[in-house]
Protein backbone atom coordinates (compact mmCIF):
# COMPACT_ATOMS: atom_id res chain seq x y z
CA UNK A 1 0.00 0.00 0.00
CA UNK A 2 2.93 2.63 0.95
CA UNK A 3 4.42 1.64 -2.19
CA UNK A 4 1.37 1.90 -4.18
CA UNK A 5 0.96 5.57 -2.85
CA UNK A 6 4.71 6.45 -3.05
CA UNK A 7 4.71 5.39 -7.06
CA UNK A 8 1.35 8.15 -6.99
CA UNK A 9 3.84 10.73 -5.87
CA UNK A 10 5.77 9.72 -8.47
CA UNK A 11 4.01 9.66 -11.37
CA UNK A 12 2.92 12.85 -10.43
CA UNK A 13 5.93 14.39 -11.00
CA UNK A 14 7.02 16.11 -14.92
CA UNK A 15 7.72 13.50 -17.12
CA UNK A 16 11.33 14.33 -17.59
CA UNK A 17 11.77 14.45 -14.18
CA UNK A 18 10.13 10.98 -14.15
CA UNK A 19 12.47 9.44 -17.11
CA UNK A 20 15.56 9.69 -14.99
CA UNK A 21 14.77 9.87 -11.38
CA UNK A 22 11.93 7.85 -10.62
CA UNK A 23 13.53 4.11 -10.85
CA UNK A 24 16.18 5.25 -8.82
CA UNK A 25 13.64 6.47 -5.88
CA UNK A 26 11.55 3.84 -6.11
CA UNK A 27 14.70 1.12 -5.72
CA UNK A 28 15.68 3.87 -2.73
CA UNK A 29 12.03 3.29 -0.80
CA UNK A 30 12.32 -0.43 -1.44
CA UNK A 31 15.48 -0.43 0.38
CA UNK A 32 14.25 1.96 2.84
CA UNK A 33 11.30 -0.27 3.74
CA UNK A 34 12.89 -2.77 4.35
CA UNK A 35 15.23 -1.48 6.88
CA UNK A 36 13.37 2.08 8.12
CA UNK A 37 10.90 4.03 8.80
CA UNK A 38 9.71 5.52 5.26
CA UNK A 39 8.03 8.73 6.24
CA UNK A 40 11.29 11.14 5.41
CA UNK A 41 10.69 9.89 2.14
CA UNK A 42 7.41 10.55 1.79
CA UNK A 43 7.93 14.27 3.07
CA UNK A 44 10.73 14.17 0.10
CA UNK A 45 8.65 13.28 -2.50
CA UNK A 46 6.27 15.47 -1.67
CA UNK A 47 8.95 18.26 -1.38
CA UNK A 48 10.04 17.04 -4.64
CA UNK A 49 6.91 17.46 -6.41
CA UNK A 50 6.30 20.76 -5.61
CA UNK A 51 9.60 21.94 -6.25
CA UNK A 52 9.17 20.26 -10.23
CA UNK A 53 6.34 21.63 -10.81
CA UNK A 54 6.81 25.09 -9.45
CA UNK A 55 10.46 25.82 -10.04
CA UNK A 56 11.04 23.94 -13.67
CA UNK A 57 8.14 24.54 -15.55
CA UNK A 58 7.57 28.29 -14.92
CA UNK A 59 4.44 27.90 -12.47
CA UNK A 60 6.37 30.16 -9.83
CA UNK A 61 5.09 33.11 -11.85
CA UNK A 62 1.81 32.04 -10.86
CA UNK A 63 2.78 31.40 -7.35
CA UNK A 64 3.97 34.39 -7.09
CA UNK A 65 1.76 36.08 -8.38
CA UNK A 66 -0.86 34.97 -6.25
CA UNK A 67 1.43 35.59 -3.12
CA UNK A 68 1.46 39.12 -4.67
CA UNK A 69 -2.37 39.79 -5.24
CA UNK A 70 -3.07 37.97 -1.43
CA UNK A 71 -0.70 40.57 0.02
CA UNK A 72 -2.49 43.62 -2.04
CA UNK A 73 -5.91 42.29 -0.79
CA UNK A 74 -4.80 42.03 3.00
CA UNK A 75 -3.44 45.30 3.31
CA UNK A 76 -6.30 46.32 1.21
CA UNK A 77 -8.35 44.99 3.84
CA UNK A 78 -6.17 46.51 6.55
CA UNK A 79 -6.48 49.99 5.55
CA UNK A 80 -10.41 49.82 4.83
CA UNK A 81 -10.92 48.86 8.29
CA UNK A 82 -8.51 51.30 9.57
CA UNK A 83 -9.67 54.35 7.80
CA UNK A 84 -13.40 52.94 7.04
CA UNK A 85 -13.82 53.37 11.25
CA UNK A 86 -12.31 56.70 11.74
CA UNK A 87 -12.85 58.94 9.31
CA UNK A 88 -11.45 62.49 9.17
CA UNK A 89 -12.59 65.74 7.65
CA UNK A 90 -12.23 65.37 3.81
CA UNK A 91 -13.80 68.19 3.25
CA UNK A 92 -15.31 66.53 0.21
CA UNK A 93 -19.15 66.33 -0.53
CA UNK A 94 -18.70 62.67 0.69
CA UNK A 95 -18.86 63.67 4.58
CA UNK A 96 -22.34 62.80 5.05
CA UNK A 97 -21.63 59.39 4.14
CA UNK A 98 -18.29 58.06 5.89
CA UNK A 99 -18.83 54.60 3.82
CA UNK A 100 -18.02 56.16 0.51
CA UNK A 101 -15.15 58.31 1.70
CA UNK A 102 -13.59 54.68 3.54
CA UNK A 103 -14.37 53.64 -0.19
CA UNK A 104 -12.77 56.26 -1.94
CA UNK A 105 -9.67 56.01 0.40
CA UNK A 106 -9.40 52.46 -0.10
CA UNK A 107 -9.28 53.06 -3.94
CA UNK A 108 -6.93 55.40 -4.15
CA UNK A 109 -4.56 52.99 -1.62
CA UNK A 110 -5.14 50.21 -4.03
CA UNK A 111 -4.57 52.58 -7.31
CA UNK A 112 -1.40 53.39 -6.03
CA UNK A 113 -0.22 49.99 -3.89
CA UNK A 114 -0.44 48.62 -7.83
CA UNK A 115 1.14 50.95 -9.85
CA UNK A 116 3.76 50.62 -7.35
CA UNK A 117 3.76 47.00 -7.99
CA UNK A 118 3.82 47.91 -11.59
CA UNK A 119 6.71 49.81 -11.77
CA UNK A 120 9.15 47.40 -8.88
CA UNK A 121 7.90 44.91 -11.62
CA UNK A 122 9.34 45.97 -14.57
CA UNK A 123 12.46 47.73 -13.31
CA UNK A 124 12.73 43.98 -11.66
CA UNK A 125 12.30 42.58 -14.71
CA UNK A 126 14.32 45.17 -16.95
CA UNK A 127 17.17 44.47 -14.46
CA UNK A 128 17.11 40.72 -14.64
CA UNK A 129 16.95 40.40 -18.67
CA UNK A 130 20.67 42.82 -18.42
CA UNK A 131 22.19 39.74 -16.31
CA UNK A 132 20.71 37.68 -18.22
CA UNK A 133 22.09 39.23 -21.93
CA UNK A 134 18.49 38.89 -23.26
Amino acid sequence: MRRALYRCLLNMHPPAFRREFACEMLLIFDESAAAASTRPLFADALVSLLRQWLLRTGWWKFALVAAGALLQLSIGGILWFSFGRFPGPTGLPVDHHPELAAMMRLVAVVAVGLLGSVLLLVFWWRGLARRIGA
